[in-house]
């Protein structure tokens, strides 16, 4: 806060008394009024100045010089550092800001890099699991190495059927269950034929 004997504040209030006029060159001069060096923290909205990048410098803040604009429709603040020149104003500003991560992700990244790798290898692990889960029960029919007999079982029950042959249909389709009831026989009826 300017005290009210300050120059500077002296300086704003004619800045603000001068309404007439559309461009002034007049500017106030600030002495330590905005900190070069801001941290913005992830877990919060606020940033506050990086003391600790200010420790063994003398300067702590940045001087600033204002200068007051005008046009016809509006009026705007000229805001830079007192090195840079008139023509060229420029206000340089360095934040740093923590990393964050998603909220979605935050159970994973509040573990670290061990939970990181540990919910990976249990997502990669179930992937395969249920990939391979059902696959001891079905391997057997899925990987018969000559099904033509177990085909044409299949096609006579079919032509039975169709004949209205119903107690043959019946001893047929017994056969089949039985085939797949039985590992070792239907490993017998799937062998190729041997010429």
């Amino acid at each position: 806060m300017l005290n009210r004997s300050s120059e500077a504040r002296q300086h704003l209030y004619q800045l603000l008394k001068q309404r007439n006029e559309t461009n002034t060159t007049d500017s106030a001069f600030i002495m330590n009024l905005f900190p070069q060096y801001i941290h913005s923290q992830g877990t919060s909205s606020t940033a506050r100045p990086a003391y600790n990048l200010y420790q063994g410098t003398h300067q702590s803040y940045t001087d600033v010089r204002l200068t007051l604009r005008r046009n016809a429709s509006s009026t705007w603040w000229r805001v830079f550092d007192d090195s840079t020149s008139l023509e060229k104003p420029m206000f340089e500003i360095n934040i740093f800001s923590d990393k964050v991560s998603p909220a979605s992700l935050q159970f994973i990244v509040s573990y670290g890099l061990i939970g990181l790798y540990v919910s990976v290898v249990l997502v990669v692990g179930r992937l395969v699991r249920a990939g391979l889960v059902g696959a001891t029960s079905t391997i057997m029919f899925l990987e018969l190495p000559y099904v033509d007999r177990i085909l044409q079982l299949c096609n006579d029950i079919y032509l039975v059927q169709e004949e209205k042959e119903f107690e043959l249909e019946e001893d047929l389709y017994a056969k089949l269950i039985f085939l797949y009831r039985s590992p070792t026989t239907l490993i017998k009826w799937s062998r190729p034929k041997v010429d």
